[in-house]
């Protein structure tokens, strides 16, 4: 009886801690492709660290209690995010992701991309300012309308290639069908049947007779 009860009230007490290690509010924004402009915002005043991955990715997988430690470490210096590539793939082609995860800082509209160990102390060293002494590049979205552009229409076919495809292919028969209705079709001509020989020989013993 007392078992059964103290096993009981463990039980509670671990459910409960369960809980609350799950409902604790992460420090790490989501990022997706309707909000990465407008909270980004080109890092201005306070830079973003941001992890590009995907949910299969092993390397990902590893690195996210890390990830989470730098946000606590840097609430109020820098602003860390991530975004979920196979959700929001305009994003992940705008940043020319190509592998996961992938790390980059933007600060007051430069680009920089981290490059060695993922140590959360190397991490650290790097949001806090080990960033400025790499090449940085052009933030993607201050990049002509027209790139803009072109990387949305190469999401969408990229996403929606099959059906555009099998859309296109419909339309253009229905239009076909409907510029020239009465086309007559043409059937394959038949070649004329012969006599048989025995038919030609009698034809000619009867001319013969006559």
């Amino acid at each position: 009886m007392f078992l059964s009860r103290g096993l009981l009230v463990a039980g509670l007490v671990l459910c409960a801690c369960g809980e609350d290690k799950e409902g604790a509010a992460s420090q790490v924004t989501t990022l997706t492709d309707s909000n990465f402009e407008e909270l980004v915002a080109r890092g201005a005043g306070k830079p973003w660290a941001v992890k590009f991955y995907a949910p299969w990715c092993g390397h990902c997988k590893v690195l996210a209690p890390k990830w989470e430690e730098l946000a606590e470490k840097l609430q109020g210096e820098v602003n860390v995010g991530k975004v979920d590539c196979t959700e929001s793939q305009f994003i992940g082609n705008m940043f020319d992701v190509h592998g996961y995860p992938t790390l980059k800082l933007i600060s007051e509209g430069q680009m920089y991309a981290f490059s060695g160990p993922r140590s959360i102390e190397a991490l650290v060293a790097w949001a806090q300012g080990g960033y400025k002494s790499q090449e940085p590049t052009m933030y993607p979205f201050d990049r002509s309308a027209f790139h803009h552009y072109q990387i949305m229409a190469s999401t969408i076919f990229a996403k929606y290639g099959f059906y555009i495809v099998g859309v296109l292919l419909v339309g253009i028969g229905a239009m076909i069908c409907l510029l020239d209705p009465g086309a007559p079709v043409a059937m394959p001509s038949q070649p004329e049947a012969k006599p048989a020989q025995g038919a030609e020989k009698e034809e000619a013993e009867s001319k013969k007779d006559s």
